[in-house]
């Protein structure tokens, strides 16, 4: 699986870019049924990498309630095989944000340094809640 963390001012701006095309979107379409499970393995490894760029614009859409939504109708859908990458792209959304936390000055746990953050988690997490009982 990929792993992608902006390290660098010029993949930040590089991942801006990208939330100002349709990128969330064509890749989730490309989970349904009628694409081949290696290009459906590979938008969802692309989306599990975005989760990991939280917090990004791209990660943002991603876990706005319209995506997961799109996620799961795809996960769900008749015929589906991407329900398990499905969920890892979920299990990624909801893995705390490293880049988001500080060290507490007092050497214990880290600090989340911003509450805007937090606002998208929860409304991810809801999003992702109504589609329980049909897993």
């Amino acid at each position: 699986m990929m792993h992608c963390e902006p390290k660098h001012q010029s993949d930040l701006s590089v991942l801006q870019w990208l939330s100002e095309t349709p990128l969330i979107n064509m890749l989730l379409d490309r989970l349904a049924p009628e694409y081949s499970p290696h290009v459906q393995s590979n938008a969802a490894d692309i989306l599990t990498a975005i989760a990991h760029t939280q917090p990004s614009a791209l990660a943002t859409q991603l876990m706005q309630q319209q995506s997961i939504a799109a996620l799961f109708s795809r996960a769900l859908a008749p015929g589906s095989k991407v329900l398990v990458t499905a969920l890892d792209v979920c299990a990624a959304l909801l893995e705390p944000r490293r880049a988001q936390q500080e060290p507490s000055p007092d050497g214990g746990s880290p600090i989340s340094s911003t509450a805007g953050g937090n606002k998208s988690h929860s409304e991810a997490i809801s999003s992702m809640l109504q589609y329980v009982p049909q897993l």
